[in-house]
């Protein structure tokens, strides 16, 4: 079932993002992707597109077909050479590339991503980052993370959040605002206290992320 939010408001475009109209409108990739084990990565990406086109309005407007839009993502997210594999044999890291894919499907307006560099090796992660990047640059993005060097590498603006309170705000790019992040975190969590950052990624991308 779903959860249903207990108070605020995430509008998406002119919708509310718990409306049926605003949720074609975003792309959402979990921590662990769900794959279909007996499907290949083709086939994950054609029943997804497919589940995806059916239910969205903005489908009806591709001049595309359903295969050139799978197409497009497994290039985007390099998965050429595994795209007759079956996604139970793949690697985290490339399922974690299958997950992103299929979020990018359509190419909605905003992107929810949880933790999309968890289990990429370096190379991956950072060619992952510069999709980010460039993704950011015409999409809203929500980013979940505990790499405190991946804000460092994309953010430039962060909100410290430590038990549903702000408890700072921090305004940079790079190194500037990974040194004040960490300087707070230290020392607004002596005691391992969770805390949350939320802020915006250059081009626009929005993040959260606990440590």
């Amino acid at each position: 079932g779903e959860v249903v939010a207990a108070d605020g408001n995430g509008p998406i475009g002119a919708h509310d993002s718990m409306t049926i109209e605003a949720k074609p409108r975003v792309g959402f990739l979990p921590e662990t992707p769900a794959l279909t084990p007996e499907l290949s990565v083709h086939e994950q990406l054609s029943f997804a597109a497919g589940l995806r086109s059916s239910s969205s309005s903005l489908s009806s407007s591709r001049a595309h077909s359903q295969r050139a839009e799978v197409d497009r993502v497994i290039a985007l997210c390099d998965l050429g050479e595994v795209r007759r594999k079956l996604t139970s044999t793949l690697s985290k890291g490339t399922k974690q590339r299958v997950g992103l894919a299929q979020a990018l499907l359509w190419d909605p307006p905003a992107l929810l991503l949880d933790e999309p560099t968890a289990g990429l090796d370096p190379k991956q992660a950072a060619a992952t980052r510069a999709l980010i990047r460039e993704l950011g640059r015409n999409k809203a993005i929500l980013l979940s993370t505990h790499l405190l060097h991946e804000v460092t590498a994309l953010c430039a603006r962060a909100i410290l959040i430590r038990r549903g309170e702000i408890v700072g705000l921090f305004n940079g790019i790079g190194t500037t605002i990974g040194r004040e992040l960490q300087r707070v975190a230290i020392e607004e969590s002596p005691h391992k206290i969770p805390l949350i950052f939320a802020g915006d990624i250059i081009h626009g991308v929005k993040t959260t992320f606990p440590i």
